[in-house]
C-alpha cells in the first residue's frame, strides 16, 4: 500500500481522480452492504472525459495563442505610429494604452463545459506565464526605441502587481492571516488577477444542476 498526501496533488490530478470515479456507482445489496460496481457508460452519458495535459496545452496554443500574439502586434504597431512624436513622456503615456500585458488581462475566455476545471486551471497558468514574459519583453531596454535607463517604459501591469501585493499584505497584517510575503510573488499575484478578470466556466449535470 502506498500512502498519498492529497495536499500535494494538483487540481489537474484531483480532476482526473474525480472523473475516473464517475465510472463507478454504489449499489445497495439485499443484505444491507454497499458495493461499488463499474458503469462503462457513465462517462459517455455525462460527457465526462479527462483531457491529457499535452492536448490541453495544444488547445491553448492554437486557440488562445493567436489572441496573445494580436496583443503584441498592436503594441508594435503603436510604437511605429508614435515614434516620431517629440516628447518621450507623452510617447510612453500613449503607448501604455496599448500595453500587451494589460491587453491580455482584458481577454475574456469561457469554457462552456468545464467539468473539473482542468482546462481553466491550465489556462490561468498559461496566461500568467505569457503576461510575465510580455512584461519582461516590453520593459527590456531597446524594445521601445526611445527609452533609456533614465527614461524606461514600465508596463502598467507592473504597478498593478505591486499595488495588489501591498493591499494583500495590509489585509494579512490586519487579520493575522498566515501568509508569507514570498507566497505573493509576481506569478501568484498575476494568477489572482487572471482569475478575477479573464476566465469563466460553466457546466451542467444531467439532472439540471
Amino acid at each position: 500500500m502506498k500512502w498519498i498526501n492529497y495536499r500535494d496533488l494538483s487540481v489537474q490530478q484531483l480532476g482526473s481522480i474525480y472523473e475516473r470515479l464517475l465510472e463507478f456507482y454504489p449499489k445497495l445489496e439485499a443484505n444491507g452492504t454497499v458495493n461499488v460496481s463499474p458503469n462503462i457508460f457513465a462517462r459517455k452519458t455525462s460527457g465526462s472525459y479527462y483531457t491529457p495535459e499535452p492536448l490541453v496545452r495544444l488547445v491553448l496554443e492554437r486557440a488562445v495563442g493567436p489572441l496573445l500574439q494580436e496583443c503584441k502586434v498592436r503594441f508594435q504597431h503603436k510604437i511605429k505610429e508614435i515614434e516620431a512624436l517629440p516628447n518621450s513622456a507623452e510617447k510612453n503615456k500613449g503607448l501604455a494604452e496599448f500595453d500587451p500585458a494589460a491587453a491580455i488581462l482584458d481577454l475574456r475566455i469561457c469554457d462552456p463545459a468545464m467539468g473539473s476545471g482542468h482546462f481553466l486551471v491550465s489556462l490561468v497558468d498559461y496566461l500568467a506565464d505569457a503576461i510575465l514574459e510580455t512584461i519582461d519583453e516590453v520593459e527590456t531596454e531597446g524594445t521601445v526605441p526611445w527609452t533609456s535607463e533614465a527614461n524606461p517604459y514600465v508596463s502598467p501591469v507592473t504597478a498593478s502587481i505591486q499595488s495588489i501585493r501591498l493591499k494583500i499584505l495590509d489585509q494579512v497584517r490586519d487579520h493575522g492571516w498566515n501568509v508569507r510575503e514570498e507566497q505573493l510573488d509576481d506569478k501568484q499575484v498575476v494568477r489572482r488577477m487572471i482569475l478575477k478578470r479573464c476566465v469563466f466556466g460553466v457546466d451542467k449535470k444531467p439532472d439540471g444542476r
